[in-house]
C-alpha cells in the first residue's frame, strides 16, 4: 500500500483543505490543539516516521525529506514555516501542534518595526549583482569553457 492510500489513524489530514478551514474556525484553543495534535500524529504515521500505535504524546526526530515535506504543507496550509532545525529534533505531534499555534498566533499579531516596501520611483535603477546573480550572468557568455 503506498503512502497516499494509507488510511491515517485519527481521520485528521492536514493537507485537507476541509480540515485546515475547520482549524482555522475553530475558536476553542485546547479543541484547535487537539484536532491539530490529530493530523500531525495521521502525517507522521503516514510517513513512517511513527508506527500506527503511537500516540500524540510519541516522539520522534524526522528524517530531513520529511521535515521538509511537513514543513511545505505547514507553509501552504497554515502560512507559517516551522523551520528544518526545530523539525529535526525530537518532537511530538502535540509538542508540534503547540508549536505551529505558537506561529499562527504570531502571525496574526499586528507588524511592528520595519516593513518592506517597493520604491517605484528608483525600480529601474541599477542595482549591484549577488555573487550568484553574477556568476550566472558571466556563465552565460562564452568566456568560459563550460559556459554559454
Amino acid at each position: 500500500m503506498d503512502a497516499a492510500s494509507f488510511p491515517t489513524p485519527t481521520g485528521l489530514d492536514l493537507t485537507d483543505p476541509e480540515f485546515v478551514e475547520l482549524l482555522l474556525r475553530e475558536e476553542n484553543i485546547a479543541r484547535r490543539r487537539d484536532l491539530l495534535s490529530g493530523a500531525l500524529l495521521s502525517f507522521l504515521v503516514r510517513t513512517g516516521s511513527l508506527d500506527r500505535g503511537a500516540d500524540i504524546e510519541t516522539t520522534t526526530a524526522l528524517e530531513s525529506l520529511v521535515a521538509v515535506e511537513l514543513n511545505a504543507v505547514v507553509e501552504a496550509r497554515l502560512g507559517v514555516e516551522l523551520g528544518l532545525q526545530e523539525l529535526r529534533r525530537a518532537l511530538s505531534a502535540r509538542q508540534l501542534a503547540e508549536r505551529i499555534l505558537e506561529l499562527l498566533e504570531d502571525a496574526s499579531a499586528p507588524l511592528t518595526g520595519n516593513v518592506v516596501a517597493p520604491d517605484d520611483e528608483a525600480r529601474f535603477e541599477p542595482f549591484g549583482l549577488t555573487d550568484l546573480q553574477q556568476a550566472y550572468l558571466l556563465g552565460r557568455g562564452g568566456f568560459f569553457a563550460l559556459g554559454n
